[in-house]
C-alpha cells in the first residue's frame, strides 16, 4: 500500500478511536489500517459520502497529501448497510491487467462475493486478456448488490489496459463503484471520461490542510503553538500535509516548544528558493527526524522491494519479526501492514522507502548484495521470473541465464509486463549476452512492438552466429538452448530462408549435446513445442507430426494448460499432415484431460481451434468449423498463425458460398497482412496453390495458369495439384497423369495432397482409356482416406469418374453422392492440339490472319482450316468468342502471362 500519512505521535483523537472490528461494520476487505494519530478530515469525509454515490471518485494529488489515509478512514466509517468494499493497491505485483484483475478477484473471493456468481467462472491469464472485460462485466452484473472497488496507487496503472478496462466496465454495469487514489492525471480523470460517468474529484487543492485542520493536528500531537504561528506554517508549506506533520513532529521532539524556525526554509532552505520542498532534502530531514529509532537501519535493505514479508526481510538480512520499529513507523504513518493478505506484507511510505533506498545505494555493494540474496531465494522457491528480475538488478548474469533456461515462458510474461527490466543491463554486457537480447526481442514481439523486436532479434542472431563460429567441440546446453531460441527468432522476423538450416543445426546439436546434468530438461517441453511450430511454418508436415507424437509420448512435468496446449498442437500437426482421424483423437484427449477455464478464448487454444476446424471441414460441416475459427478472431491482428487461419477461413467460405466468395476472402486476408512480417516461401506456396484451385473452380483457368509457372512448380510441389488439375480440365490427360503420379509418391507431402494427386491421375487415366491404372490409383486414394478420415478430396473429382471408380467403395460413396462437384466437368472441354493452342495464343494477340500465318509458317488456307476446327471444338461463333471461351477455360494465355512470374501473388 502507498501510505501518504506523515509521521505523528500523541493521543488519538476521540473521533478516530473506534474499533475496526465492530459487529455492525459493512463488508470491507483489504483496507489498510490507519495510523493511531490519524486526523479525521470531516469536510472531505462528507464529500466522499455524497448521495447519490457517484460511479467514479478520484482522489488525485502528489505524495504526502494523505490520500490513502483519507480513503482508509472513510472505508472504516461507512454505515453497516453500506455496499461491500474491496481495496487493491497497485504496486509492483499488480502493475498490469492480468495481475490486477487476478488480485481483484482474489480480494472479492476473500470478501465472500464470488461464490454463486458468474465471477466464479472467470479465470485471469495473459493469453485471454482481450476477453476479460466482457467476462468481468457479466460477473459484476451477477452480483446481488453493487460493490465499491478502491484502487490505491492508481498512477502505476495509468495508460495501461487496466485503465481502459475500468472505464468501459463502469459505463456498462451499475454493480461497480470505483474509487481511485493517484499521483497523476490520466484518462480516467479526463473530460471525456467525466462526460460518460458521474465523477467526484478531490484534487491537491481540496486535500491541503486548512487552518482548522492544522490547529487540530497540533493539538492532537501535543504541540503548544499560537494560531498565528500555525497559520504561517500552513502558508509557507502551502497546506502540504506531510510537510506540516514533519515540522510539527520535529518541533514536538524539541524542548523549547518554539516555532520560530517556521519562518526559515523548511528543512534548512531559504523561503525564497523556487522549490523549497526538494525531495532529496525531505529524505534527509525525514531520516534525521528518525535518529535514534532502534532498528531503522535494518529496513534499508527492504527498500529494494515495494512491500516485504517478514520472511523476505530475513532473506535480505533484516530480522524484523516482532521488531518494535514496524509498529513505531506505523504509529507515525510511515508504514503499514497491508490489509489481510497472507502472508502479510509491510509497506513503507514511499518517501521513507526512497530515503532508505538512497541510503542503501550509498553503501558500496549493498544494493547488489540485497538483490543477489533475493534472486537466490526466488530461484530456490522455483520463482524463476522474479529470480530473473532480481538477478538482472544484482548483475548476476549467470543466475539470470539459469532462470531463463528454467522457465522461459514465465520470464517472457514478466518481461512483457515489465519491459524496463532488461534496461538495467549495461550495453557492454548486452553485446556479449545474446540470450538476453533474444528474450527481450521475443517479449517485444509478443507485446506487438514488431519493429523493435526485429531489430533486437537480428542483433541477437548476429551475436549468436559469432559465438557459434568461435567455439569448437561438443555443444554445451547453453549453445543448444540459444540455437533453439535463434531458430524461433528467425521465424518471428520472417527470415524463413534461414529457418530450415537453423532447425537442422539445432536438431543435430540436441542429439550431440554434452549435458550430463540434464540442464536442458526444464526447457525441453518448450524446445519441442516451438520446434513443432517451426516445422509447420516451413511446411514440413511430416517433421511436425513426428515430433508432436514423440513429445506427447514422453513424460514431461506439465500444468493442465501446458497439456491442453501440447495436445492441441499435436492435433494441429495431424491436421496439417492430413490425418483427420488422429487429429480428432488428440482433440478428444484435450476434452478428457479437462480444459482450463477460458482456455478456448486464449492464445494457447489457437492451434486447437484450427485443428478442430479442419476436422469439421472434412465432415462437411462448415458451420462448426466457422465457430472454432471465430474463437481465434480476437488474436487475428497479432497471431503468427494467420496463414493457417486464413487458409481454413477460405475453405469454410468455399464450402458455404462457393469459390468466388472464398477467393474474395483469401485475397482480402492477404491484402490485410501485406505489411506484416513475411511468411516465407513454403506458406506462400500453400496460399498460392489455394488461390489457383479457387480460380479453376471459378472458371478462371487462364488466371490460374498464370500462377502455376514452371519455376514455382519446381520450388513448391504443392502446386502440382492445381497444375495437374488444370491439365485435366484442358483435356491433356497424359500430362496430367504424369505430373500427378510423379508428385503423389512424395512422402513429405500431406496425405490430402497425395490423395488429390492420385484422384487427378485416376480421372486422367480413365479418360485416356486406361481403366486398370485408373482403378489402381483410385483404390490407393481410398485406402489412404479410410485410414486418415479424408473426404473432401473426392468432391474435387468429376462426378462421373467418382461413380465409375468408386463402385467398389460403397461406404465412401455413401457420404459423397449428395455433394456437388467443385470444378467444371472435363467432359465439357474439348482437347485442342498443340498447333491449335498456338493458333489461339496468336488470336489472343489480335494479329491479322496473314500475320499469324507468317508467324506459324503456314499458309492462310491451312490457318483457316485450323480456325474452323477450333471454333467447332469450342462451340464458338467467331474469333473473339473463341478467345473468351479459351481464356475462361484456361486453354490460352496472353504472351505476357506465359512468362515465369517469380514474385508470389
Amino acid at each position: 500500500m502507498t501510505h501518504d500519512t506523515p509521521p505523528s505521535t500523541g493521543p488519538l483523537p476521540a473521533a478516530a478511536a473506534r474499533s475496526r472490528d465492530r459487529p455492525d461494520a459493512p463488508v470491507s476487505t483489504g483496507v489498510p489500517r490507519t495510523a493511531p494519530a490519524l486526523l479525521p478530515r470531516t469536510r472531505l469525509l462528507e464529500r466522499l459520502d455524497r448521495a447519490p454515490a457517484p460511479a467514479l471518485t478520484i482522489v488525485q494529488a502528489g505524495s504526502g497529501f494523505g490520500k490513502t489515509s483519507l480513503l482508509a478512514d472513510w472505508a472504516g466509517r461507512r454505515p453497516a448497510d453500506a455496499e461491500p468494499l474491496i481495496w487493491v493497491t497497485a504496486d509492483e505485483s499488480v502493475g498490469d491487467a492480468v495481475a490486477f484483475w487476478r488480485e481483484v478477484l482474489h480480494v472479492l473471493d476473500r470478501a465472500g462475493l464470488v461464490e454463486r456468481t458468474d465471477l466464479a467462472q472467470v479465470e485471469v491469464r495473459g493469453d485471454i486478456a482481450d476477453v476479460l472485460p466482457a467476462a468481468l462485466r457479466r460477473g459484476f452484473d451477477s452480483l446481488p448488490a453493487p460493490v465499491v472497488l478502491v484502487v490505491d496507487g492508481f498512477e502505476r496503472l495509468a495508460g495501461t489496459r487496466v485503465e481502459t478496462d475500468l472505464i468501459e466496465l463502469l459505463t456498462r454495469t451499475e454493480k461497480l463503484r470505483l474509487v481511485v487514489a493517484t499521483h497523476i492525471a490520466s484518462e480516467i480523470g479526463s473530460v471525456t471520461t467525466a462526460s460518460r460517468l458521474d465523477t467526484l474529484t478531490l484534487d491537491a487543492a481540496a486535500l491541503r490542510f486548512d487552518d482548522i485542520e492544522v490547529r487540530g493536528l497540533a493539538a492532537g500531537m501535543g504541540v503548544d503553538s499560537s494560531p498565528r504561528e500555525l497559520a504561517r506554517l500552513r502558508e509557507e508549506l502551502e497546506g502540504w500535509p506531510f510537510g506540516i506533520r514533519a515540522v510539527l513532529e520535529r518541533r514536538r521532539r524539541t524542548e523549547s516548544g518554539s516555532l520560530s524556525d517556521a519562518r526559515r526554509a523548511v528543512f534548512g532552505m531559504p523561503v525564497g528558493e523556487p522549490e523549497p520542498l526538494d525531495l532529496a532534502l525531505v529524505h534527509r530531514h525525514l531520516l534525521a527526524s528518525l535518529d535514534g529509532l532502534e532498528g531503522l537501519d535494518l529496513l534499508a535493505v527492504t527498500s529494494v522491494l515495494d512491500a516485504f514479508t517478514v520472511e523476505q526481510a530475513e532473506v535480505l538480512g533484516a530480522d524484523v519479526d516482532g521488531h518494535p520499529v514496524l509498529g513505531e513507523l506505523e504509529s507515525r504513518g510511515l508504514g503499514t501492514w497491508h490489509g489481510d493478505t497472507e502472508p502479510q506484507q509491510y509497506r513503507l511510505h514511499p518517501v521513507l522507502r526512497r530515503a532508505l533506498r538512497d541510503e542503501l545505494d550509498r553503501r558500496e555493494g549493498a544494493t547488489a548484495g540485497a538483490f543477489t540474496r533475493l534472486a537466490s531465494w526466488h530461484v530456490g522457491r522455483g520463482e524463476f521470473a522474479r529470480g530473473f528480475e532480481a538477478a538482472i538488478h544484482a548483475g548476476q548474469w549467470e543466475l539470470a541465464r539459469r532462470c531463463v533456461r528454467s522457465d522461459l515462458f514465465e520470464v517472457l510474461v514478466r518481461l512483457r509486463l515489465h519491459p524496463e527490466i532488461l534496461r538495467a543491463v549495461p550495453r557492454s554486457v548486452l553485446r556479449d549476452e545474446p540470450l538476453f537480447m533474444l528474450v527481450d526481442g521475443i517479449a517485444r514481439y509478443a507485446a506487438g512492438s514488431q519493429a523493435k523486436a526485429v531489430r533486437m532479434l537480428l542483433t541477437a542472431v548476429a551475436a549468436c552466429e559469432k559465438q557459434r563460429l568461435t567455439t569448437r567441440g561438443a555443444p554445451t546446453p547453453d549453445q543448444v538452448w540459444v540455437q533453439g531460441i535463434l531458430t524461433v527468432a528467425l521465424r518471428l522476423v520472417g527470415r524463413y530462408e534461414l529457418v530450415p538450416a537453423a532447425l537442422r543445426r539445432f536438431v543435430r546439436m540436441l542429439e550431440s549435446v554434452d549435458d550430463p546434468d540434464d540442464h536442458l530438461e526444464p526447457s525441453m517441453l518448450l524446445i519441442r513445442t516451438q520446434s513443432i511450430i517451426t516445422y509447420g511454418f516451413i511446411d514440413d508436415v511430416a517433421g511436425a507430426e513426428r515430433l508432436a507424437v514423440s513429445t506427447t509420448q514422453e513424460r514431461h512435468r506439465m500444468s493442465r494448460l501446458q497439456q491442453a496446449n501440447l495436445h492441441g498442437l499435436t492435433a494441429f500437426a495431424h491436421a496439417r499432415r492430413g490425418d483427420v482421424v488422429r487429429a480428432a483423437a488428440s482433440l478428444r484427449t484435450v476434452d478428457e484431460l479437462g480444459k482450463p477455464r477460458q482456455f478456448d478464448e486464449s492464445f494457447f487454444a489457437v492451434t486447437h481451434h484450427l485443428a478442430a476446424a479442419w476436422v469439421a471441414l472434412e465432415r462437411f460441416d462448415p458451420c462448426e468449423a466457422a465457430e472454432h475459427l471465430a474463437r481465434t478472431d480476437r488474436h487475428w491482428p497479432t497471431m503468427e498463425y494467420w496463414p493457417f487461419a486464413l487458409e481454413a477461413m477460405t475453405h469454410v467460405e468455399w464450402q458455404r458460398r462457393g469459390p468466388q466468395s472464398a477467393l474474395l476472402t483469401l485475397q482480402e486476408g492477404r491484402a490485410e497482412k501485406r505489411t506484416k512480417v513475411g511468411i516465407g516461401a513454403a506458406l506462400t506456396a500453400v496460399l498460392v496453390a489455394l488461390e489457383a484451385e479457387l480460380l479453376l473452380a471459378s472458371g478462371l483457368g487462364s488466371e490460374a495458369a498464370a500462377l502455376l509457372t514452371p519455376n514455382r512448380l519446381r520450388r513448391a510441389p504443392r502446386l502440382a495439384v492445381p497444375r495437374s488439375r488444370s491439365l485435366l480440365l484442358a483435356g491433356d490427360h497424359a500430362q496430367a497423369a504424369s505430373l500427378a503420379d510423379r508428385h503423389a509418391l512424395r512422402e513429405s507431402l500431406p496425405w490430402h495432397i497425395r490423395v488429390e494427386l492420385l484422384l487427378v491421375s485416376a480421372s486422367a487415366s480413365l479418360r485416356d482409356g486406361d481403366r486398370d491404372t485408373a482403378q489402381e490409383r483410385f483404390d490407393r486414394a481410398a485406402s489412404i482416406a479410410e485410414r486418415t478420415g479424408l473426404r473432401t478430396p473426392f468432391v474435387s473429382m468429376p462426378a462421373a469418374d467418382l461413380q465409375v471408380l468408386g463402385a467398389s467403395h460403397p461406404r465412401l460413396l455413401a457420404g459423397l453422392s449428395s455433394r456437388s462437384a467443385r470444378y467444371p466437368e472435363p467432359s465439357s472441354i474439348i482437347a485442342l492440339s498443340r498447333r491449335e493452342q498456338r493458333v489461339l495464343i496468336e488470336l489472343a494477340e489480335e494479329a491479322t490472319l496473314p500475320e499469324i500465318a507468317r508467324t506459324l509458317s503456314i499458309s492462310t488456307n491451312t490457318l483457316k482450316s485450323q480456325l474452323r476446327s477450333i471454333y467447332r471444338k469450342l462451340g464458338a461463333a467467331g474469333r473473339h468468342d473463341a478467345v473468351q471461351i479459351a481464356r475462361r477455360l484456361g486453354l490460352v494465355l496472353l504472351r505476357s502471362e506465359t512468362t515465369d512470374e517469380e514474385s508470389p501473388r
